[in-house]
């Protein structure tokens, strides 16, 4: 019968030919890899699987790489020993068809919590099997009509007039106005952007990039996600591509990193990608900066599971996200009785801005395009960001606001040669 006995675990295997991969069943419908040996194991890969329970220890996944290469891969995993016997069917990279029965023995690298009421042991609702096709409904565009969307039909925060959340920031904390009727000056290290600031009134900021004199206005806003750390956001110049400045600066000691987000990758024209660049500001009150220490890139939050619950209710708007790898970002989407469903991954960023607090981007790659950034305090499992967005409907630059809960965090640094 179909089970959801292996939810939460993540297991290390080791199979003939000496090839690695580590999976992770995160879900009752999906299995999230990473193919150490194939493909190095920067990126993950998420497909959709059957999860059939023989007994108490031993399951048999059947997994199509759905989306990707469309590979069959058919196992019988065995708890007690911790040993696998499986089939593949498919094509490889080079188009050619790859047909093998394999073993293996594996290594559990952790378990996390699972969400069902206690007593559901499966999911029972009729029906095919889901599957996450998110290029179905990728807007895809013209460059004119992107040109038209990001220079004609360009909001930020509703305008002065709202949020423009959208759905993500439900929970968003309160909005900042310490700096009103104050000038700030930050500067980013190795010729990346510095920009002057002035803040005339809640909501609205002028600026200027480091040097020039021409002010510009725009909306913006900005929230505190730990003690005298402030993050803000607002769009830059109208040109094309069009880019919005997120900035992160921490009072006690004077640093500062802009990542500034984009419009265009070279796979689709209204995808988004962000830049990070670290250094220093200054205005009134702030630190000193250190001559050579800055916010810098983080393996720390590999292998960490967190629930984010964007809206209030019961469930509200709630996915969890997986930290898998450096540069990899999953979420998983939860089926109507709480259980792990349907899954995507993306490239993802991760900078350490203090302890317990990082500065994580991500990009909703072949799916909405969407580029997330958020400052994510594990202190108070509540962030604060930014979503920057092309679409039909034109460019936004909204807040993101959510209420996080640890889930767990699979013990993998080793398997990707990270070290302490």
């Amino acid at each position: 019968a179909y089970t959801n006995r292996l939810e939460g675990k993540g297991i290390a295997w080791k199979q003939d030919g000496d090839i690695e991969i580590l999976e992770f069943y995160t879900s009752i419908i999906y299995t999230n890899f990473i193919e150490l040996t194939r493909f190095g194991g920067e990126m993950t890969v998420c497909a959709p699987t059957d999860y059939v329970m023989v007994n108490d220890h031993q399951f048999i996944t059947a997994r199509y790489e759905a989306e990707f290469s469309g590979t069959c891969t058919v196992q019988l995993i065995d708890l007690f020993d911790l040993s696998q016997q499986g089939v593949r069917l498919g094509l490889t990279e080079k188009d050619q068809l790859e047909y093998f029965m394999y073993t293996g023995r594996g290594e559990v690298v952790g378990q996390i919590a699972t969400f069902e009421a206690f007593g559901n042991n499966a999911e029972t609702r009729p029906g095919p099997r889901r599957v996450y096709r998110p290029l179905e409904t990728f807007e895809t565009m013209t460059d004119a009509e992107v040109r038209d969307a990001v220079l004609n039909r360009a909001h930020a925060f509703g305008d002065g007039k709202g949020s423009g959340a959208a759905g993500m920031g439900g929970y968003k904390s309160e909005l900042v106005t310490r700096f009103v009727g104050k000038t700030m000056s930050v500067k980013a290290d190795g010729g990346g952007p510095s920009i002057d600031y002035e803040f005339p009134e809640a909501g609205k900021l002028r600026w200027r990039p480091a040097g020039e004199a021409d002010w510009r206005e725009a909306y913006y806003e900005m929230y505190e996600p730990d003690d005298e750390l402030y993050f803000f956001a607002h769009l830059l110049d109208a040109e094309f591509p069009r880019s919005c400045a997120m900035v992160a600066v921490d009072m006690k000691n004077g640093l500062a990193t802009i990542v500034k987000g984009t419009t265009g990758t070279p796979f689709r024209n209204n995808e988004t990608t962000p830049h990070y660049y670290f250094g220093t500001f200054a205005t009134e009150g702030s630190a000193t900066p250190p001559s050579y220490i800055r916010h810098g890139w983080t393996d720390e939050m590999v292998g960490e599971c967190v629930t984010w619950n964007y809206q209030r209710g019961n469930p509200g708007l709630t996915s969890m996200h997986f930290y898998a790898t450096p540069h990899t970002y999953s979420w998983i989407i939860f089926n109507p009785d709480g259980s792990g469903g349907m899954q995507w991954s993306s490239p993802g960023w991760y900078s350490k801005v203090r302890d317990g607090v990082y500065l994580m981007a991500w990009v909703e790659e072949a799916c909405n395009g969407t580029l997330g950034v958020i400052l994510f305090n594990q202190r108070t499992m509540h962030d604060a960001g930014f979503g920057y967005h092309v679409g039909r409907n034109g460019l936004s630059l909204s807040v993101i606001g959510a209420r996080a809960r640890h889930a767990g965090k699979f013990e993998i640094a080793k398997y990707l040669g990270l070290t302490a």
